[in-house]
């Protein structure tokens, strides 16, 4: 056999690609921050504005109404489902957060699928 190895390619493994950050908000009212928007949250206090027309929400560590996440990045929050569904919002609703280390605040834009997770459906689409 006559082998050419000048013919072929190395094939590398492949690199997980860098995850987003993003805020979820499931219909049940479980708001859960992945583990990457975590690492923003060392004490696990976020301050959460969404707003008016849902589209958009801001976080930060500082402010004057401290919600506390859980160890796994979990709240349970009905206001935010009562803003969702007033304007007619989705679920479940994905917020990817682009974050300013300056302002140490991070601002989320809706989206109905989790770009994380690599099987976006045909029929979903950014908002």
């Amino acid at each position: 056999m006559d082998i050419n190895l000048e013919d072929f390619k190395v094939i590398h493994p492949t690199s997980r690609k860098q995850q987003l950050m993003v805020i979820s908000v499931l219909k049940d009212g479980s708001v859960n921050f992945n583990t990457r928007l975590m690492e923003k949250f060392p004490m696990r206090e976020v301050e959460i504005k969404i707003h008016y027309d849902a589209r958009k929400i801001l976080i930060s560590d500082k402010g004057t109404v401290i919600i506390k996440l859980n160890k796994n990045g979990r709240i349970k929050n009905y206001e935010i489902i009562q803003e969702l569904e007033k304007n007619k919002i989705k679920f479940p609703a994905y917020y990817v957060i682009n974050w300013e280390e300056e302002t140490g605040m991070g601002l989320g834009e809706l989206h109905y699928y989790n770009p994380n997770s690599g099987a976006r459906n045909k029929n979903t689409k950014k908002s």
